[in-house]
């Protein structure tokens, strides 16, 4: 992981186990323009990164290693099924991606189980290029439930560049639609 003065390039949410993300959740103003996942609209709120994975169709450009964070998805949601068998959320969510996702279909009869709480996310951003981050998940005791991903890019690296552009994009995009 980087180094602690990188706080300034640090790059968090909070997810819940079903990885179920709200804006406020990871600090975005409601009705800002936000530089995250291209996670579109649609009618299932609030946006979940395991459903862009499996069922909007640019999650594969999206992801890097789209197959290994596929998998991973299935198998941390196995294990929340294990932890929670009762949870009407996660139960919908599974009905829904087995209905709608061979490829969920398949992983989710593999019954793997897993949990990571560090290692590398490679993306594809639209505006910048491909970003090559490592996180580390920590649990958060005071909110159960809820767990805190931390992502870092190596200092001065391509991904360290990338954010500060894609930060610098990002304020440029809050200044234009607070102009309007």
């Amino acid at each position: 992981m980087g180094q602690i003065d990188q706080r300034a390039e640090v790059r968090e949410f909070l997810s819940s186990r079903r990885a179920r993300i709200t804006p406020e959740q990871a600090g975005a103003a409601v009705g800002r323009g936000r530089a995250g996942p291209p996670v579109r609209p649609g009618p299932r709120r609030p946006a979940n990164t395991t459903r862009f994975l499996y069922l909007d169709p640019a999650a594969r450009e999206f992801f890097v290693d789209w197959d290994r964070i596929a998998n991973d998805a299935a198998a941390m949601l196995r294990l929340e099924a294990g932890r929670n068998p009762h949870d009407e959320a996660l139960i919908e969510l599974v009905g829904e991606l087995s209905t709608q996702s061979e490829i969920f279909r398949q992983r989710w009869a593999s019954h793997d189980v897993q949990f990571h709480r560090s290692g590398q996310k490679r993306l594809r951003h639209p505006v910048v290029g491909q970003l090559d981050l490592a996180f580390e998940s920590m649990e958060l005791p005071s909110e159960p439930g809820l767990t805190l991903n931390v992502y870092t890019a190596a200092p001065g690296s391509p991904t360290a560049d990338g954010l500060k552009m894609l930060a610098s994009w990002a304020a440029t995009q809050d200044l234009a639609e607070a102009q309007t």
